[in-house]
């Protein structure tokens, strides 16, 4: 059975790190059998750029992002892939992350409801509990 890709948007990353509950849970999947957990370089630049603006010392947010490393694929898409859905999402930040979920052939997970009404256009979205619900 092939396992499932998920691609991580910064703010499910950023609970991972800041709350012991369902995203630290579907993020340390990303070790297991059942699912493969991606990110992108671009999406840790986030992660550390919010950190940092939550108060994270440079050191808690290099060890976090390190941390996350543990458990997660990171692979950028190419910017043929970006430029190709740039006018997909008025929110132009939102979309590598985008073509990263589609480049990769991954179920988006994203707490943020504007991208996952605009980008399940594209590909599966889900929240963080709908992701969990498909664990054993």
């Amino acid at each position: 059975m092939k396992k499932r890709s998920y691609f991580l948007d910064a703010n499910i990353l950023v609970s991972a790190i800041a709350f012991d509950g369902n995203e630290r849970r579907l993020l340390e999947f990303g070790t297991s059998r059942h699912a493969v957990a991606m990110t992108s370089e671009y999406v840790l630049r986030e992660v550390g750029e919010a950190l940092t603006s939550l108060g994270y010392s440079l050191p808690s947010v290099v060890e976090s992002i390190l941390w996350i490393r543990n458990f997660v694929r990171i692979d950028d898409p190419p910017n043929e892939q970006i430029e190709k859905h740039w006018d997909a999402l008025r929110d132009k930040p939102d979309v590598p992350v985008l073509a990263a979920a589609i480049e990769f052939r991954c179920v988006l997970i994203t707490g943020d409801k504007e991208l996952r009404k605009r980008a399940a256009r594209y590909v599966d979205v889900m929240t963080t509990a709908e992701a969990l619900e498909e664990f054993p």
